[in-house]
């Protein structure tokens, strides 16, 4: 059954079932590549789960006001998708830097496809990209992350140009700690990267 064709699905106001939505998906739509769930609100490990083993071919997925997501769930997505290059998150409270410390894990053992990661309304941190963009340093995986929006601008990392892309366009002070701890940490280990 499912929908074997079906390749994108945007599914806003969607105020419950957003679970058992990709548990479906995962069961019968292998050629979808691009998901949106604006109002994931009940959205747990098990439809993520399904979404990782049933869909291959996802490459973007968007998962906004979904308080039960954290890393642990987003784990099988982004450890078994050979595909997945687009993840942005907003509203996902309990998602933090366990996400980009798994990332950076997997990227030791593998390419990971994920070139862009979207971080608004997480619990993630610019220390935690900074470690992030640290771990990815020197490697062939590439990821541009762009935490809280446009306020701290974008972080490209991976491969020996590391570095940050775009000025910070608010929240200055939180954006130059960050800035000032990617500059302290180059200086530490005697890369330029930009």
């Amino acid at each position: 059954a499912g929908c074997p064709l079906l390749s994108e699905l945007a599914a806003p106001g969607l105020k419950s079932g957003a679970d058992e939505l990709c548990r479906g998906l995962g069961g019968g739509c292998a050629k979808l590549r691009r998901l949106d769930l604006p109002d994931a609100y009940d959205l747990a490990a098990a439809g993520l789960e399904a979404l990782a083993r049933g869909c291959p071919d996802l490459r973007s997925l968007t998962v906004a006001n979904a308080p039960g997501v954290d890393a642990d769930g987003l784990e099988p997505l982004i450890e078994s998708s050979r595909r997945l290059e687009e993840l942005a998150l907003a509203a996902c409270p309990k998602v933090a830097d366990k996400l980009l410390e798994r990332i950076g894990e997997l990227a030791e053992d593998q390419h990971v496809p994920l070139k862009t990661l979207k971080l608004a309304g997480t619990a993630c941190t610019a220390t935690g990209v900074a470690d992030l963009r640290d771990e990815l340093a020197g490697r062939s995986t590439r990821v541009s992350v762009e935490l809280g929006g446009a306020i701290f601008g974008a972080v490209l990392c991976g491969g020996k140009d590391s570095k940050r892309v775009g000025p910070p366009k608010a929240d200055t002070t939180a954006a130059e700690a960050f800035y000032k701890k990617l500059a302290e940490r180059e200086e530490r280990t005697g890369g330029g990267g930009g």
